[in-house]
């Protein structure tokens, strides 16, 4: 990203017409069409190392002149701009293994030398699960039997729902707030454009190839389409199945992992989701409701009282939203289904030292 061509590339291809009036469709569209001539845009850049390998030959015979005369005004420009092209060089290739790496000492700033390289090619070659190892001890290499094996795992982690009851007094504990109109306000485009500068950077891309690195680099290039996302969602007319979409990766809990259970799923969401998500919780956040929730946790005396608040909010967000959007009555009935049928999922979700406890409680509704 940092490459004198790139950000007039992303410019000539993100401005080019999308025939689509959905905002999430249209960025989605965009990207596909950006990654794929970026990709093509890279490989007809120059070799890295060896552009430094001949500039610093370059510097080094400078040098070996001025020893023996004086460099003329030309002589002596050219070798500093050939230092300052040098420079950029340098800092692309750190770029590039900190993207490569995640390394905690590229991160921090640390010299880029052959070492963390090799370090960064080895986690790379690492991140391929080359076998795992079945419960009775065997030992399975080709792709469709480690498919399986995470599959099935994962379906027994699961387990299958069973019916619960809700507590009569649960949503008693919700202090009401009266004046929440607004959070009803349209989107401004300078929240979002907070939002975008709040956002963590160096992560791993989603779905869509980008990550928060590009959209904070190119914002003022794909802004616009993104003030639309926010205002078709806020409006309720955005077609959320093109971008709301993840890949599960499976991250390694120690260093010698062999079976199933010694690696714990992630999900890897686009940068538009993150968008969305952040915008309502910052909503949230800015009407002091956080005190209302630590209160409601204390008041549940659970560890997993976090999640009943977020599947109690969700139960009564899109109630609301069906109300708007689809003029469904609402009601307190169809407010706790949706609550009871996400909470049966979100028992079996959870990690299996916990996994009693909520079970129990689930179970002491009835």
């Amino acid at each position: 990203m940092e490459h004198s061509q790139f950000l007039p590339l992303v410019e000539s291809i993100w401005t080019q017409s999308i025939h689509y009036a959905d905002a999430a469709k249209r960025i989605n569209a965009k990207m596909k069409v950006l990654r794929k001539h970026l990709k093509s845009w890279a490989k007809t850049l120059s070799n890295i190392k060896t552009d430094i390998a001949d500039i610093n030959a370059l510097v080094a015979m400078m040098d070996t002149i001025e020893n023996s005369r004086n460099l003329s005004d030309i002589e002596s420009s050219f070798r500093d701009r050939l230092k300052n092209h040098l420079t950029h060089l340098l800092k692309q290739q750190k770029l590039y293994w900190q993207q490569r790496s995640k390394i905690k000492w590229v991160t921090l700033g640390s010299d880029n030398s052959k070492f963390f390289q090799s370090l960064a090619t080895v986690q790379k070659r690492s991140n391929n699960i080359a076998s795992l190892q079945t419960s009775d001890g065997s030992i399975v290499s080709t792709h469709e039997e480690k498919a399986s094996l995470i599959h099935t795992a994962f379906k027994d982690r699961l387990g299958q729902t069973e019916p619960c009851s809700i507590p009569p007094d649960l949503l008693n504990l919700i202090v009401p707030h009266h004046d929440l109109s607004c959070l009803e306000v349209s989107f401004t485009h300078e929240e979002i454009d907070n939002i975008i500068k709040a956002l963590p950077s160096n992560k791993s891309p989603g779905p869509d190839g980008f990550n928060i690195d590009f959209i904070k680099k190119c914002w003022h290039i794909i802004k616009m389409d993104f003030y639309d996302l926010c205002n078709q969602f806020f409006d309720g007319t955005l077609c959320l199945q093109s971008i709301n979409n993840s890949f599960i990766t499976l991250i390694p809990k120690k260093a010698s992992a062999l079976s199933v259970n010694d690696y714990r799923p992630i999900s890897l969401l686009s940068c538009t989701i993150k968008l969305l998500t952040k915008l309502l919780a910052n909503r949230l956040q800015a009407q002091g409701l956080q005190a209302d929730i630590d209160s409601l946790k204390a008041e549940l005396g659970l560890p997993f009282a976090l999640e009943i608040i977020i599947l109690a909010s969700w139960a009564i967000w899109t109630t609301r939203n069906d109300w708007i959007f689809k003029r469904i009555v609402p009601s307190l009935y169809s407010c706790r289904k949706r609550f009871k049928e996400e909470l049966k999922w979100l028992v079996h979700r959870a990690k299996r030292k916990a996994y009693h406890n909520m079970e129990g409680w689930v179970q002491a509704f009835a």
